[in-house]
């Protein structure tokens, strides 16, 4: 996987990247099994775009300005296969971004319950909400919850994976952004799909 991970922080949120990949169902993806089709093609500058403002607005919901500090995010252009392997320009891929949001260990279960019911307001499905107390030394819960978005173009449908995890004494909410299964292309702006436009991305990276 491209990307230098330099703090403990950017790595755990590989490690929840990496378990999206190897397991998660995909949203909107037109088949089964290991390799889903596409549900149509878009840029990755669009998809990319779109998802952060995803990202941004889930860490809206947990962060109340006050306590939280937040750390980096990482993102990743992977194939639509089961398995992680970061996509090359020409193949099908699914963007995933994650993050993880650092909150007071006795607003945990207050900070995911808000932001699931921001979400359901929203109109988002939500799937299987259960509050999993995270273990000590660093292990992510099991989901609390995942949402998906299911209105709209399939091409702008999207996945919200909801976990905690404590380390060191720390307690984060973890929150991973994931897309359909696209094809490449669409032009800059992701062809039918109305996303925004921007600068194509490289497979994948820590970011601040």
């Amino acid at each position: 996987m491209p990307g230098r991970i330099a703090s403990r922080p950017a790595r755990t949120v590989v490690s929840v990247l990496a378990l999206v990949a190897a397991g998660a169902p995909l949203v909107g993806c037109d088949g089964a099994g290991s390799a889903p089709r596409p549900v149509g093609a878009r840029s990755r500058a669009a998809t990319e775009q779109q998802l952060d403002q995803v990202l941004d607005g889930a860490k809206e919901g947990v962060d109340d300005g006050r306590y939280v500090s937040r750390v980096g995010r990482f993102s990743v252009f992977n194939t639509c296969a089961s398995g992680l392997r970061v996509a090359e320009e020409a193949e099908p891929y699914r963007y995933s971004v994650a993050t993880a949001v650092e909150v007071p260990a006795d607003q945990l279960s207050a900070r995911i319950g808000g932001l699931r019911d921001a979400l359901v307001a929203r109109g988002l499905r939500v799937e299987g909400y259960r509050e999993v107390a995270p273990t000590p030394g660093g292990s992510v819960s099991d989901p609390w919850f995942t949402a998906r978005r299911e209105d709209g173009a399939a091409l702008e449908r999207y996945t919200l994976e909801v976990s905690a995890r404590v380390d060191d004494g720390v307690t984060s909410v973890f929150l991973t952004v994931s897309s359909a299964c696209l094809a490449p292309g669409g032009g800059p702006s992701g062809g039918s799909s109305g996303g925004p436009s921007g600068g194509p991305s490289s497979g994948g990276g820590a970011r601040s």
